[in-house]
């Protein structure tokens, strides 16, 4: 894989902390973009998935109003 060198900002305390646990800190930033990447990739997978689904909703939401708009008389305070 090719590599390239990214400049990131990272809280100094972090960073000494790091590597006095001998932590190689270009490994654990690309580790934790893959873990995010992989988190964004199933967020969106889900959301295409259920796409129909809260559009449903969505739309049921502006025809009705929510529960707690529909029960609203029931409060009292």
């Amino acid at each position: 894989m090719n590599r390239k060198i990214a400049s990131v900002e990272v809280s100094e305390e972090l960073l000494l902390r790091a590597e006095a646990a001998g932590i190689d800190v270009s490994q654990a930033v690309e580790e934790a973009l893959q873990i995010r990447l992989e988190a964004v990739a199933r967020r969106d997978a889900w959301a295409e998935e259920n796409r129909e689904g809260l559009e449903s909703y969505r739309r049921y939401i502006e025809a009705h109003g929510t529960m707690g708009e529909r029960l609203k008389h029931l409060r009292r305070f």
